[in-house]
């Protein structure tokens, strides 16, 4: 993996706002020229956050990091299993391989040596169902034709009692021909598709790679398709039972070992296209890589690439600390709190991986996970939540990180259903919960609808202030309540811990309309000025200033100080008011330049 400085293409565009005081969003950069998109390496991301040139967004997205930079051919999230070597046998992605095998010099590093004997599995592979991809360098020993079938890869075994055992095998045949053999687990049609490659006996590393997506099998020797047959159709759906052999098939029957080095095997969950075949040769060990916020020490000096991507980066000012999402099973050990949750795997409640929150510092001078990576999500316990957290913003030296998660282990007496704003403290090692009453109590809990939901937190540089969107209208007295008003409208709050003393601190509702009633429409994406005073913010209300007619989302800012709102009069190239909503994106830490995203088609000229 490369771990060097990577810098981006140029004509890409730089960010919007600059020296941001809650980091950068590093959000979708496009695509590279000529190519399919690729992934950068977490180590490459790291060395290049002070140069790095990227849009930013709305801190909310769905979408993996995707910054632009040459290497990596291969969406990660289509690679279902990735085996480096490396003198080891821990897998990049997918399941670990086991087994006794030598480790030799291989076209990339050291790849796995066989010697016509022993084999490599791996138990828990992905199913590849409607389009698989194997894909490998190899380097046969045997200087000529062996009148034995060697075995590359396979998913092939021959128990009697399940058919549905037999998937696909990569192989060898005694005339040098690469066969790829496919059978459809659902109708039962097995295929033999053969390509001459005489070449592959001369000594070298030669790439090569088989593919069938229910249409067609194809097989490519160094990034050329070389045979090509249409196929029956149906699914490859192996029993979860039936490992990923490496250099054997298994089962009853000639196993079939391989005597020769294999390195960088893979398997891709779909068919790849001629042309990414022949940008991922051409790439070598760039071709193939994790998730930009991936990459995770598990124990002293071990380096382990992480089972799942990560997503909705933020970066301090500086570049040095990296904030992302993930929910991989492997950056760290699974150590759950006995005193507020139960024992297991890193599984929330709905048995899906749980979204943990993750701090990379890339000036870290040691091998471990404790000093490099460290887990943000956790309670004053310092133990993860059972749940997922999310929406993070965190102070420009990375001492305090604000998020939102549905965790109740957190802090104790936390009984809400729903999300809460937490605050880490990571000089003092405490979390505590900000979506409070200003005594520190919990608001009242109510079942209806989204009455429990705060979540978007913005935080200021001391990391004492922290801004929120909430629609539980319990954090805060109303002033003038309407009787029987049950419209849950996100409101905008702000937390200040500043005072030494608990009793003195507050939680405030910003978002009031004139008249001290209550907003007519929601708020939403807070962002918060380094002091602390000023509160920018989007809102569809009509009543939190004077004069507001235009029946659109509109920008604010509140000052704390003063107790006053304002709202931005954004007109169009032509003084008219604007067509469209606008939405908050970001503010610079001086409060002169804000981005924002907009529907409206008459901001400027020609749009």
């Amino acid at each position: 993996m490369n771990s060097g400085r990577v810098p981006l293409p140029p004509g890409y565009g730089a960010p919007t706002v600059d020296s941001m005081a809650h980091g950068w969003n590093i959000s979708r950069a496009g695509r590279h020229p000529g190519g399919p998109a690729r992934w950068l390496p977490l180590l490459s991301l790291a060395a290049v956050l002070a140069t790095v040139t990227a849009s930013t967004e709305d801190r909310v997205s769905a979408d993996p990091i995707t910054v632009t930079v040459p290497g990596c051919v291969i969406d990660p999230s289509d690679v279902i299993g990735w085996w480096p070597g490396q003198d080891n046998l821990i897998a990049a992605i997918g399941p670990d391989l086991t087994g006794t095998v030598g480790f030799g010099q291989a076209l990339f590093g050291r790849g796995f040596e066989l010697d016509g004997t022993n084999n490599l599995s791996a138990t828990g592979l992905a199913a590849v169902s409607t389009g698989p991809t194997v894909e490998m360098w190899v380097k046969p020993f045997d200087a000529g034709f062996t009148g034995m079938t060697q075995t590359l890869a396979s998913r092939w075994d021959f128990p009697s009692q399940d058919d549905s055992a037999r998937t696909f095998a990569l192989m060898l045949d005694p005339y040098a021909n690469l066969v790829w053999m496919t059978d459809d687990t659902s109708l039962r049609r097995p295929e033999e598709l053969r390509a001459s490659v005489p070449q592959i006996y001369d000594g070298n590393f030669h790439h090569v790679a088989a593919t069938w997506d229910g249409s067609q099998s194809t097989v490519y020797f160094d990034g050329f398709p070389v045979a090509t047959a249409p196929s029956q159709g149906g699914i490859l759906n192996p029993a979860p039972s039936t490992p990923f052999r490496l250099g054997s098939k298994a089962g009853t029957g000639d196993p079939f070992h391989f005597n020769g080095i294999i390195d960088e095997p893979a398997v891709i969950r779909r068919a790849l296209t001629a042309a990414e075949i022949d940008e991922l040769v051409g790439a070598g060990p760039n071709g193939k890589c994790v998730f930009a916020s991936s990459i995770g020490l598990v124990g002293p000096g071990l380096q382990v690439p992480a089972d799942v991507g990560g997503i909705d980066p933020v970066v301090t000012p500086d570049g040095r600390y990296l904030l992302f999402r993930t929910r991989s099973t492997n950056v760290f050990p699974v150590v759950n709190d006995p005193q507020l949750q139960t024992p297991g795997v890193d599984l929330d409640l709905f048995g899906d991986y749980r979204d943990d929150l993750v701090l990379l510092d890339t000036q870290g001078t040691s091998a471990t996970a404790d000093d490099t990576l460290e887990l943000v999500s956790v309670n004053s316990n310092e133990l993860g939540g059972e749940l997922d957290s999310f929406w993070a913003s965190m102070t420009p030296s990375a001492s305090h990180v604000a998020f939102s998660s549905i965790s109740n282990d957190l802090v104790i007496g936390d009984t809400l259903a729903g999300r809460d704003v937490f605050l880490r403290n990571r000089i003092a090692g405490t979390t505590e919960r900000i979506s409070v009453r200003s005594d520190g109590s919990q608001p009242q809990y109510t079942t209806t609808g989204l009455n429990n939901d705060s979540r978007a937190p913005a935080i200021d540089s001391s990391g004492t202030v922290v801004a929120f969107e909430s629609t539980n209208r319990n954090l805060a007295p109303e002033t003038n309540p309407v009787p029987g008003d049950t419209w849950q409208t996100y409101d905008i709050y702000v937390r200040d811990i500043s005072d030494p003393s608990p009793v003195n601190h507050t939680t405030e509702r910003i978002t009031v309309g004139i008249g001290d009633v209550k907003a007519n429409g929601s708020s939403s994406a807070p962002n918060i000025s380094p002091d602390g005073r000023y509160v920018w913010f989007s809102s569809a209300a009509s009543n939190l200033t004077a004069g507001d007619t235009n029946g659109r989302t509109d920008l604010f800012v509140h000052d704390r100080q003063t107790d006053t709102t304002t709202r931005f009069d954004i007109t169009s190239a032509t003084g008219q008011p604007l067509d469209g909503d606008a939405h908050i994106a970001d503010v610079s830490p001086n409060g002169r330049w804000l981005s924002f995203s907009s529907t409206a088609s008459t901001i400027v000229l020609n749009d």
